[in-house]
């Protein structure tokens, strides 16, 4: 952390020297940064600022974000000042991020943020990624700088470096022990179809085609269920063909006919979806191959039960679930 930053109590009104000391101590916990608004929210007035800042005792950073004392700010300073800069909600993210896992080098000038809705405007030394809503397990705080995380980071990476960058950042990332396939693997198939996915998705077919292959985040929960337990691996998002028609289903084993579908809520929760998993069940059925259906709620509230019951399927044993 920075060192101490104190202004002189002698040299401040009376009324100014309790939140100068507050504005003092939140400097000191962001890496020599802070906002207008927290000045704000410390007892400070308008007016306060203004002679701070005529007097430079607050070093304009961006609009309405300074520098305590001086303008000699290290890197995370600076990240930390973008952050604010990004207004509620931002976090550091893309070339930025990377830099801050230590991943990848940041060559830029501009320091990069992620705001949710579309209300953020790059300027001078900021570089802002609008419209991108984060889920919770997509940032976190590092060193105090709230920042997307490893997984997210390679996301964002992905579209804006070329492919032999990206593979040097995932290779960077597994070296430090940061990299997770199955969280990245669960992103990935959150955030299908948007820019850099598929280029990510290629550059990782060798560590885990099957992972890879999944296009949801219940096949990459239930996949994970499989893979770290040694049970058999199946064929992912493979096709089926039967009396002239063709099915892709999940996941699959050739060798017992055993279909396992993983139906989340957004493909399967409505009538229309639940008609068409009938039909295609019976044709299944028909056709000689034993379906399994695995909710939500049955891979991630009952892991435990859905394995056994996919084990026991496996080796031809009767199930309760199997049956229903």
């Amino acid at each position: 952390m920075p060192a101490e930053r104190h202004i002189p109590a002698a040299y401040l009104p009376k009324s100014t020297v309790r939140p100068a000391r507050a504005v003092t101590e939140l400097a000191d916990r962001q890496y020599g940064v802070v906002s207008l608004a927290q000045l704000l929210g410390r007892g400070m007035s308008q007016r306060a600022v203004s002679h701070w800042v005529a007097s430079g005792r607050l070093q304009r950073i961006h609009q309405n974000v300074f520098a305590v004392g001086h303008r000699a700010l290290r890197r995370e300073g600076h990240w930390m000042a973008a952050v604010l800069a990004g207004g509620c909600g931002a976090v550091l993210s893309h070339r930025s991020a990377a830099a801050l896992h230590d991943i990848r080098r940041s060559s830029g000038s501009a320091t990069e943020v992620t705001v949710a809705g579309r209300t953020g405007r790059s300027r001078p030394g900021l570089r802002v990624h609008s419209g991108n809503r984060l889920s919770e397990d997509e940032f976190e705080a590092v060193e105090g700088v709230p920042a997307t995380t490893p997984a997210r980071t390679l996301i964002d990476l992905a579209a804006v470096v070329g492919r032999r960058d990206l593979e040097r950042a995932c290779e960077r990332a597994e070296r430090l022990e940061l990299f997770d396939l199955y969280a990245v693997a669960r992103l990935l198939a959150r955030h299908r179809g948007r820019r850099g996915v598929a280029r990510l998705r290629g550059v990782l077919l060798a560590w885990d085609a099957d992972l890879m292959l999944a296009n949801s985040e219940l096949e990459v929960l239930y996949l994970r269920l499989l893979l770290d337990s040694d049970t058999e691996r199946p064929i992912v998002n493979g096709r089926l063909h039967l009396g002239g028609h063709s099915f892709e289903v999940d996941f699959h084993w050739p060798r017992q006919r055993l279909v396992v579908e993983t139906d989340g809520k957004a493909f399967h929760d409505n009538p229309l979806a639940r008609a068409r998993d009938v039909e295609r069940d019976r044709a299944l059925t028909a056709g000689g191959w034993r379906v399994q259906r695995f909710g939500w709620n049955d891979v991630t509230c009952a892991p435990k039960h859905t394995l056994q019951t996919t084990r026991a399927l496996l080796q031809g044993e009767p199930t309760s679930w199997a049956e229903r």
